[in-house]
């Protein structure tokens, strides 16, 4: 293992509610502290500028999550500009999230069938209002017009397998509220 990693790691906010803008690739190499978590209650985690994740890297990631987990095993993860390959190791991998966690934000993949484009698209999404009966099958993604023509895009996945994820985060937010 080399002594230069691809991620980095900028802490913002408070020692309370520390806020962690992570840039680059989630690899073999990548190296995050989880010392100085003691106590936290809430934990934000913006992913917007890495840009990979491999094997080794969810290796490594679960690692860290485990790490801040054994310092502060109640608090609240909530995770900012989730990329695309994100969710999808997200729906993969059952606890890569463990703990209570919140998503903030994420990438949906958007395709607009009159010009042949694809873009990713942010959608903000407010856990806030969860309660029993809320299921992925019942978010509504925005209408996202197309970059190229302008024309309505329609989600490029199967929307029950992508959302999936916000299932196992709901199910997360109940039991704090219910004080398990």
């Amino acid at each position: 293992m080399s002594n230069k990693s691809e991620l980095v790691m900028e802490r913002q906010g408070t020692s309370a509610e520390p806020i962690l803008v992570l840039i680059g690739a989630f690899t073999g190499d990548a190296w995050l502290p989880f010392a100085g978590f003691t106590g936290i209650k809430k934990l934000v985690i913006d992913l917007a500028n890495v840009t990979r994740m491999n094997s080794t890297g969810v290796r490594q990631w679960h690692i860290w999550m485990k790490g801040i987990r054994a310092e502060s095993p109640n608090a609240l993860v909530v995770l900012r500009n989730c990329p695309r390959f994100f969710i999808e190791t997200m729906n993969m991998i059952y606890e890569f999230v463990p703990g209570p966690h919140a998503i903030e934000s994420f990438v949906v993949p958007m395709y607009c069938a009159d010009c042949d484009q694809s873009q990713d698209t942010l959608l903000n999404y407010d856990q806030s209002a969860t309660d029993d009966s809320a299921a992925p099958s019942e978010i509504v993604v925005p209408e996202v017009a197309c970059e190229s023509c302008g024309k309505p895009m329609e989600l490029d996945c199967v929307e029950k397998t992508y959302l999936k994820f916000l299932a196992k985060s709901n199910d997360s937010l109940l039991k704090v509220k219910r004080g398990f």
